[in-house]
């Protein structure tokens, strides 16, 4: 809500309201930003301005005000008006008024005379008329101290209220106190609280906490104290005033703005809050607490794991200070640990493609996008590989991040999870060489497979890789020329492997140029899907032809492939199923080209 109503104040003659109202819309800070930001200013305005408050108990308020301006008795229904007005408003300024209020004198009896010698008591005589008592405003008396409690100590005395008298009292004293306050105490909802109707509220416990976090000398924080009480009632809020007594003064507003800010619904422990703010000013300098505070209270909100958001911070410190918390997710596991291992491994490696300063935030920040992840790092089931196979090892889940859809993430991730140990116990017992073509080959298995099928691919791909990445075969290749043969039907694939190495060598040797290897991939793909036992059988008869079709329907699109492949199989030629050799070349040449196109001019 951008503006909240902080008191409804009452002056001599009008009720106001002063409403909390956010100068600007605060956004998540980032690393170096200002501790002190000061959102929030107060302004007066009328009660029909406000727009959080229930319009029938304004109106209620109203009509209890204006009644109050002219009246010759305090009889029960002023007394529950001036019960109302008092609890439900506070004072302005202390408003002197000229002359102090005087109770009603009460109208003299008749008594007996030597005309009258029965007090006019038994006769037609009327005794003489009293004076009207006159009409008196009572507003501007219950905005000054003198008058309220003389107002108070006469409707106590009356028993106006019989049953209610100790209530009345008791907050006539307490009245005392609030005007005696500091204004900016005077002015905060929360101590609206002392509503005769509220007996939660301890107005000696307020006033410490004002002095305690030095709200005379720091109007920023006063205003987000103010604001964060204003709304209904809340334990705990009042709670945070003992947590962040606790911080270092400069540190208190932006820790109660990011509280007010993100934290709505969940009320966390205070024991438990105090914990983990305690230790984030420890683990945090002036430049990155209040990015990170904003991270905790987000935290707090979705009621994630404040002790694996903790241990970021920790890892922050050592790697990469000036990390943006903010809006990120992690795991519900305390990740740091293996993580921390895997990152003075790999650090060690030589390769120089990926920056060593911010992998570790990055990898923690995948851990928290990718339930799960973190707890591989934790199995250690790396440590015997090279650093480079040990980093390679696990980008294969990490680029689930790049998924188009967070419902496709969470599925491939899911998949991958459960493949997981077969995975690396594979690669683990490939030669040392070979190990990052597996790594590559699982890679491109996740990145181009997708649902029902990915499965398959995976199951396929781990029986696979422990031919291919072995000698004779090259230790580099393009792995999708593998796994473009994954989509096969079960018994054409079953067909496919049980046969001779001479495809797969095949394969192989076509993957050593790059860019003829990415067409025929695409070729090889197709055709599996949708010729599937003629791409066996041609393996099997002729592979080295069989590749360059591939390359040249890796060119075509989709359509093209196919009204070529469907042209290809009803061709006469195709359709021959003749043995003998003189009656097949007879239909070939019965077929052929009828002349040569010369391109010479």
């Amino acid at each position: 809500m951008t503006n909240q109503t902080i008191a409804i104040l009452r002056r001599p003659n009008e009720l106001v309201a002063m409403v909390s109202v956010r100068k600007f819309q605060i956004t998540a800070p980032r690393y170096g930003d200002a501790l002190v930001v000061d959102p929030y200013e107060e302004r007066i305005v009328s009660l029909n301005e406000v727009t959080d408050l229930s319009l029938d108990r304004l109106r209620e308020l109203q009509k209890c005000w204006q009644r109050l301006a002219s009246v010759n008795a305090l009889d029960e229904s002023v007394t529950a008006d001036i019960k109302e007005i008092l609890g439900s408003t506070v004072p302005d300024e202390i408003q002197p008024t000229v002359d102090p209020w005087r109770p009603r004198v009460e109208p003299k009896r008749p008594r007996a005379t030597a005309a009258h010698p029965r007090a006019y008591r038994g006769t037609k005589a009327q005794p003489p008329s009293q004076p009207q008592a006159p009409f008196v405003d009572l507003r501007p008396h219950l905005c000054n101290l003198r008058d309220l409690r003389a107002i108070l100590e006469h409707v106590h005395d009356r028993g106006t209220y019989a049953d209610d008298s100790a209530t009345l009292k008791l907050n006539a004293e307490r009245f005392e106190d609030l005007f005696t306050a500091p204004r900016p105490i005077r002015l905060c909802q929360w101590l609206v609280a002392i509503d005769i109707k509220n007996a939660q509220a301890n107005l000696a416990d307020i006033i410490g906490h004002y002095w305690a976090l030095d709200l005379n000398d720091n109007e920023p924080l006063c205003r987000a104290v103010a604001r964060l009480l204003s709304e209904p009632w809340h334990k705990e809020r009042l709670e945070w005033l003992h947590i962040i007594r606790h911080l270092a003064p400069h540190r208190r507003e932006s820790a109660l703005i990011a509280l007010l800010e993100n934290v709505h619904s969940l009320y966390p422990d205070s024991n438990a809050l105090s914990r983990w703010l305690m230790r984030l000013s420890e683990l945090s300098d002036d430049e990155s607490f209040f990015n990170r505070v904003w991270a905790l209270a987000q935290a707090v909100q979705r009621g994630a794991s404040i002790e694996a958001l903790l241990s970021g911070f920790e890892m922050a410190n050592r790697y990469q200070p000036d990390h943006d918390f903010v809006n990120k997710l992690f795991d519900d596991c305390d990740a740091a640990r293996g993580i921390a291992e895997w990152i003075e491994y790999v650090r060690t490696t030589t390769d120089t493609s990926w920056n060593r300063e911010k992998i570790a935030m990055q990898v923690w920040s995948d851990c928290g996008q990718l339930a799960g992840l973190s707890k591989l790092f934790q199995k250690c089931n790396w440590r015997d590989l090279s650093p480079e196979d040990a980093f390679d090892l696990f980008d294969v889940f990490r680029d689930c991040r790049y998924s188009e859809t967070p419902e496709a993430m969470e599925a491939t991730l899911a998949m991958l999870l459960r493949f997981a140990d077969r995975y690396f116990h594979t690669i683990r017992l490939l030669p040392g060489d070979f190990r990052r073509k597996g790594i590559r080959l699982l890679r491109t298995v996740a990145i181009y497979w997708e649902g029902k099928h990915l499965e398959q691919a995976l199951e396929r791909a781990l029986d696979l890789i422990p031919n291919v990445c072995a000698e004779p075969f090259d230790k580099s290749c393009e792995s999708r020329l593998y796994t473009s043969m994954l989509g096969l039907q079960d018994r054409d694939y079953a067909t496919w492997r049980s046969g001779n190495l001479e495809s797969l060598l095949a394969l192989d040797r076509a993957s050593r140029d790059h860019n003829a290897a990415t067409l025929i991939a695409l070729g090889l793909g197709r055709l599996a899907n949708d010729y599937s036992s003629w791409l066996v059988e041609a393996f099997e008869q002729a592979p080295g032809p069989l590749l360059k079709c591939a390359q040249t329907f890796g060119c075509l699109s989709k359509t093209q492939h196919f009204e070529a492949m469907e042209a290809a199989l009803l061709h006469p030629i195709a359709c021959c199923r003749e043995t003998e050799l003189r009656a097949l070349a007879t239909r070939i040449v019965e077929h052929l080209p009828r002349g040569v196109h010369d391109p010479v001019p």
